[in-house]
């Protein structure tokens, strides 16, 4: 397909542009503002702004654009180029990636292992990159119990909207220039990746495998919900649990 043979496609390509643009400006200025703000009502503020821009750019606008595209009903239930994929994913991908499943958990208790033996020797500081993104990262950490709750609402919100977006109206878009679903998956999961670009690259990197992780539980189950409820258990792991147990286990001061 090409697109001077869908005009009427134009105005559903500039909605979507208009989504993740604001994201893809560099944002590391205004995180750095926030994490400076000490007033609670402040942060309270700025919360609820992250919340309601999510919620709009990416809920509401993917909602629309997956009407206009196929159905809203396609939240619900997966749309048929979609379900082509599923087939291919059962009859190709399930069974490598049932090795790779295995191979992992049989991996994982010995990288463990070793880097609890790695702890006791003495933990080297953590790469460069990894420590840069997560001080991009660091003023989005609660402080309190009500930063948490708000952080609580942002990531279960990300996993609706941003799934919504990221991995069914984006996808469809793309299919109506590409005539490939798996193409389309790949390129919406790449905007993805790059939507998280106040992370730095190696954030962009790490959340594009993330993505197409995603994205893949979507096409081997068949239920966006299921893709939906991992993305929020994965934020609300990396905001807010594991922030609170860090806090926990840290000394007071004396």
């Amino acid at each position: 397909m090409h697109w001077p043979q869908y005009p009427e496609l134009w105005p559903l390509w500039a909605l979507a542009t208009f989504a993740v643009l604001p994201s893809l400006i560099p944002a590391r200025k205004g995180l750095a503002r926030f994490k400076a703000l000490t007033d609670p009502r402040a942060r309270a503020s700025g919360y609820l702004r992250m919340l309601l821009f999510s919620m709009m750019m990416f809920g509401a606008f993917g909602l629309i654009l997956t009407n206009e595209l196929y159905h809203v009903t396609a939240v619900r239930w997966m749309p048929y180029n979609f379900l082509l994929l599923r087939d291919d994913f059962v009859a190709h991908l399930a069974p490598f990636l049932t090795g790779v499943a295995i191979g992992l958990a049989l991996l994982i208790p010995i990288f463990l292992l070793l880097n609890q033996n790695r702890r006791k020797r003495g933990a080297k500081p953590a790469p460069r990159h990894v420590a840069e993104m997560t001080d991009r990262i660091s003023p989005l950490m609660p402080r309190t119990f009500g930063e948490r709750c708000w952080v609580a609402l942002i990531s279960i919100n990300a996993g609706i909207s941003e799934e919504i977006f990221f991995r069914l109206a984006l996808p469809l878009l793309f299919l109506t220039v590409t005539d490939n679903g798996w193409l389309a998956m790949l390129l919406a999961t790449a905007v993805f990746g790059l939507v998280h670009i106040y992370q730095g690259w190696l954030g962009v990197v790490m959340t594009f495998c993330i993505g197409g992780a995603l994205a893949l539980i979507y096409i081997a189950t068949g239920h966006l919900w299921i893709a939906m409820l991992v993305h929020a258990l994965f934020d609300l792991n990396a905001l807010v649990l594991r922030p609170w147990l860090k806090t926990r286990a840290t000394p007071a001061p004396a």
